[in-house]
């Protein structure tokens, strides 16, 4: 009898924590930096789209193609970069709004067309 109690308060959980498994939106952003600070980073991407993103603990910063962690500090206005963040309270795909940098690579400039 437990056990069958066990069982249907699992399915139950997981039912119920789907959408919040579901939730979480993630973002590729490439662009240029226009403002940073300790805790917050953005960034304008080629069709002038401003990203404004949380930077936290879980944030790693990196050169493109090195493995070396580097500080908030490294990041300078005017770099490009390449940002992996996600939005973990989004319903839509498209929703923006709340990111939190993840991965952020410093990379060359991107070449105009």
């Amino acid at each position: 009898m437990n056990a069958a109690r066990v069982f249907a308060a699992a399915v139950v959980a997981a039912i119920l924590c789907q959408g919040v498994i579901d939730a979480h939106v993630t973002f590729r952003i490439i662009g240029t930096i226009t403002q940073v600070s300790a805790t917050a980073l953005t960034v304008r991407n080629k069709d002038s789209k401003a990203f404004a993103m949380a930077l936290t603990r879980r944030t790693v910063i990196r050169r493109l193609k090195e493995e070396k962690k580097l500080p908030i500090g490294a990041l300078k206005i005017g770099q490009t970069v390449v940002v992996d963040a996600f939005n973990a309270y989004a319903e839509d795909e498209d929703d923006d709004s709340d990111l939190e940098a993840l991965d952020i690579r410093i990379v060359p400039p991107i070449a105009s067309p």
